[in-house]
């Protein structure tokens, strides 16, 4: 009704919930509003003129706080050793919450020792891409982690999710000993596999190059090398597959680590900048991007902003040497 208000109708599907009762789902109606009024909007369906609602629909209001105020840690700028997650960052969904607060446990306890907290990059991990758009973004909605809001799809597979974070969830402290084990045991298997992949040939062809034609499939690499068709392989395969694009995403991934790691002056006043929009001023004055790679990421910032900040500090690099 308020963001739609043009249209004469809207879709409502009815679901059943089980074979075990009568129960139906209205997928379509996400409502707050009163009970009567969902009784007449339930009961106005055609077919539903006798409905009885079993649960009504209902909202949860809450406070958040803002993308400036906590880092990608979970910790809060303001407290150090205060370390928030879930909704009151701004996030709706149960895997989001979990991920939070996976990585605000973690970042506690390691905090509560003295240790240096952890934070996931971009291209290492979903809760990584989750964390840094709520610290670099402003929310208009509560956020969900869609896998399109990762820019490093091919390299964050759901085969491929062992082969990047186990070895870091060793070395933190996060997994028991069997599912190191059952890792290093994979490990070895890929590169078997790859050894072989590399070895062998067909019809006169390297396989290396006959596997990367899109209809092969991982059932023909397991017969060609007379190997189970398991998880493994098929990681192996999409590598391969691949290969060029993913290349491509790990050259990008470099080049940003550079922005990464170069940081931004705590004195530069971006308004004082010539030719810098006064959407990107504001917003980087707002956020106070620690490094260029945070300020890239900025809602507001766009690629012109970023050449012109770049000429900026290299000019005043060149002055103050």
């Amino acid at each position: 009704m308020v963001r739609f208000a043009e249209r004469s109708s809207h879709h409502v599907f009815l679901e059943p919930e089980s074979h075990e009762s009568d129960w139906v789902y209205c997928n379509g109606i996400a409502t707050s509003l009163p009970r009567d009024v969902q009784d007449a909007v339930v009961r106005g369906m055609p077919g539903c003129s006798r409905a009885h609602i079993l649960m009504y629909g209902y909202a949860v209001e809450y406070d958040m706080v803002r993308p400036h105020q906590i880092h990608a840690t979970t910790m809060t700028r303001l407290v150090d050793g205060l370390f928030l997650a879930g909704q009151i960052n701004g996030t709706s969904g149960y895997e989001e919450a979990g991920g939070q607060g996976w990585l605000a446990g973690l970042n506690a306890a390691r905090f509560a020792t003295d240790v240096e907290p952890i934070t996931l990059g971009r291209d290492l991990a979903y809760i990584g891409v989750m964390l840094d758009d709520l610290v670099t973004r402003t929310p208009v909605e509560p956020y969900r982690m869609f896998t399109s809001r990762a820019e490093y799809r091919l390299l964050l597979r759901a085969d491929n999710t062992a082969d990047r974070l186990t070895p870091l969830a060793r070395e933190w402290g996060t997994i028991s000993d069997e599912r190191w084990t059952r890792y290093r045991v994979r490990e070895a298997r890929i590169e078997h596999l790859n050894t072989a992949l590399d070895a062998a040939r067909i019809d006169g062809k390297p396989l290396r190059d006959v596997v990367r034609r899109p209809e092969f499939t991982a059932a023909d690499l397991a017969r060609i090398l007379n190997e189970q068709a398991d998880r493994a392989l098929t990681t192996v395969l999409a590598d391969r597959q691949y290969e060029g694009y993913i290349a491509r995403q790990r050259a990008e991934i470099k080049r940003q680590a550079a922005m990464e790691t170069r940081r931004i002056p705590g004195d530069i006043d971006f308004h004082a900048i010539s030719g810098l929009r006064k959407e990107a001023a504001e917003a980087l004055t707002r956020f106070r991007p620690d490094t260029l790679g945070q300020a890239g990421r900025l809602a507001g910032v766009n690629p012109a902003d970023m050449t012109l900040l770049v000429v900026i500090l290299d000019r005043r690099r060149r002055e103050s040497a």
